[in-house]
């Protein structure tokens, strides 16, 4: 059976595939109605059918499979909730929205940058108010929203080791990127470059990444045990003046009546002035290292884009030294970690880009030791381990279409359904900090909902149309 699959997102004029698709109150959803289904995916494998969505700003009120009167409800299928009105019927299945765990969603001007400082925030490039500031990366957006994903990571194209700063965001009603997650620091491998000098430098820059910014941060904290020193000295240092004082004093007066000895028969000194305290020296400022220093201190997620082996174990060493919040991006050879990676309880996130997993032109790279494994086979000896795993479209704009697809096909090699599903929703949501809310429909839950024909999105092989309300 043909399959149509379908963002649904609201419009003032309420077309009949409309829904919200955002719960934030400033993305621009106020108004209030209902949708009627044929059916309702609503989470854990559970299918409502029939299937009424209540929407009230941009979040679901409730899910029923029967519409409740309007004289009961009080008007609750109404418009502003005065006047009675009829679901909005609409043909197939509703699903949540998909949440893209590695777009390359990214303002016009920092697609072709190369100069991306460690200390850079991708949200100083995000518009903020006029969509139009930004066509490209609305056209972008408006694309991925066709395809169903309703939160993404944004961050920046590409870059040095140290990328900088990304964050997940929601869309507006005018496709306007909206932060709503967490801030994640990345870092990349020497393996995701092809001029790459090989997987051991690369292992070896990043665990001196983290060596260089702990001796900064123990430099701090010794720098703050100082400053605490020399603010008591100077609140003490006034009382040891009046003290000298009254010392120097009474020298004074013991030498003008001619006594120069003390009762030990030593020759009396006179006391000394007591130095003034030295404010202590602030160490080296290198906003370079600012970000890992957060990150040591949990203020921020820590995202490795690597691919070997021995970049990830270096990942997970520096994760349990530091204690770091850490995800492991593309990682090619994780299933080969699969255990520790369980063991340590990071995530990963594989792209749905056929290059970033079987035919990588990394395999081709001498640290590239293992026989090439299949995006599905990787997917499985992951989630097999216990590995929290989700899945993300690797790129800025039309591979998003492709994260169904890819699901199916781990859906017809025996992946449990559930689990798939959560890779696509609520695990992304949780990585990026996001209500894991979007992975399903219930009350309290995201308005941001797909709609597909036939008995599973998962169908690879049925057309996929997307659509925008006018």
């Amino acid at each position: 059976m043909r399959r149509l699959l379908v963002l649904l997102s609201l419009a003032v004029c309420l077309p009949a595939s409309a829904l919200a698709q955002s719960e934030l109150p400033n993305g621009g959803y106020e108004k209030a109605y209902t949708i009627a289904a044929d059916a309702a995916w609503l989470g854990s494998g559970r299918v409502l059918s029939p299937a009424f969505v209540r929407i009230e700003n941009g979040a679901i009120a409730w899910v029923r499979s029967t519409p409740p009167s309007a004289k009961k409800s009080g008007g609750l299928f109404g418009m502003g909730g005065s006047t009675p009105s009829k679901p909005i019927r609409v043909q197939g299945t509703l699903a949540p929205g998909l949440v893209d765990a590695w777009s390359r969603l990214l303002p016009e001007r920092e697609m072709e940058s190369r100069n991306h400082p460690a200390w850079l925030d991708v949200l100083d490039s995000l518009p903020e108010d006029f969509a139009g500031e930004d066509l490209a990366l609305s056209g972008r957006i408006a694309a991925a929203r066709q395809a169903g994903i309703a939160a993404a990571y944004v961050s920046f194209a590409s870059g040095p080791m140290q990328r900088g700063q990304g964050t997940a965001v929601v869309f507006s009603t005018n496709d306007l990127p909206l932060p709503a997650g967490r801030v994640a620091y990345e870092i990349v491998g020497a393996s995701m470059h092809s001029s790459s000098s090989g997987a051991s430098l690369s292992a070896g820059k990043i665990r001196e990444l983290f060596t260089e910014a702990q001796d900064w941060r123990d430099s701090w904290d010794e720098y703050d045990e100082k400053v605490e020193k020399y603010d008591k000295a100077v609140e003490e240092y006034p009382g040891k003046i009046e003290e000298w004082a009254k010392e120097r004093d009474d020298y004074k007066a013991k030498i003008d009546d001619g006594i120069t000895k003390d009762d030990k028969g030593k020759d009396l000194k006179e006391p000394k002035q007591p130095k003034s305290p030295k404010r202590p020296r602030q160490p080296r400022l290198d906003p370079a290292q600012k970000p890992i220093f957060d990150a040591i201190d949990g203020r921020v997620q820590v995202r490795f884009e690597v691919q070997t082996a021995d970049e990830i174990a270096v990942v997970l060493e520096l994760t349990e030294q530091f204690d770091l919040d850490s995800v492991l991006v593309s990682a090619r050879d994780a299933d080969l970690l699969a255990a520790a990676i369980a063991d340590a309880d990071v995530p990963v996130i594989l792209a749905c880009l056929p290059e970033m997993g079987e035919q990588s032109a990394m395999l081709s790279q001498p640290q590239a030791q293992y026989p090439p494994r299949s995006f599905t086979q990787r997917y499985m000896a992951l989630t097999a381990a216990g590995v929290d795993v989700a899945l993300g479209s690797g790129a800025s704009d039309g591979v998003q279409a492709l994260m169904l697809m890819r699901a199916g096909e781990l859906i017809a090699a025996g992946a449990d359904a559930d689990g798939v599903w959560a890779s696509l929703t609520s695990i992304p949501a949780r990585i990026l900090g996001l209500d894991p809310a979007l992975g399903r429909i219930g009350s309290g839950a995201s308005a941001s909902m797909i709609r597909f024909e036939g008995d599973s999105p998962f169908d690879a092989s049925a057309a996929v149309r997307a659509h925008k309300p006018r």
